[in-house]
């Protein structure tokens, strides 16, 4: 797929929750995924009600390569990229005012969508 979900962090702290991706591949397009969570239902099974949805594509362009890192934290703050050992980071901020990730359980999904035709309706 190019980009995979490390871990989310901080899971309720609107200051430090937030969700890693790395990619695995070079050559990855950050337009091309949506990020998104949703809950369980009461028999355990994963709801498909997506709740929030983050699309990267309303940000600048960013290919990764292999060994970068995306860090996309729920509340607001200033984005940048970093390096260490030779990987970049981007720091992204959703500049939410609540919490996304429930400390009793959700689901990331990364939905990779190469094609879209956008419209407003």
């Amino acid at each position: 797929m190019g980009l995979e979900i490390v871990d989310v962090e901080n899971h309720g702290d609107l200051s430090t929750e937030k969700i890693t991706l790395r990619a695995t591949s070079n050559n990855v397009n950050i337009w091309n995924y949506l990020l998104t969570d949703t809950t369980y239902r009461g028999d355990g099974s994963i709801s498909n009600k997506l709740r929030h949805v983050f699309d990267f594509d309303c940000l600048d362009a960013i290919i990764l390569n292999s060994g970068d890192y995306v860090v996309l934290y729920t509340g607001k703050g200033t984005d940048q990229i970093v390096e260490n050992s030779g990987a970049k980071i981007y720091i992204i901020h959703w500049g939410l005012n609540e919490t996304i990730w429930n400390k009793d359980g959700d689901k990331a999904f990364l939905i990779k969508a190469e094609s879209r035709i956008k419209k407003a309706v």
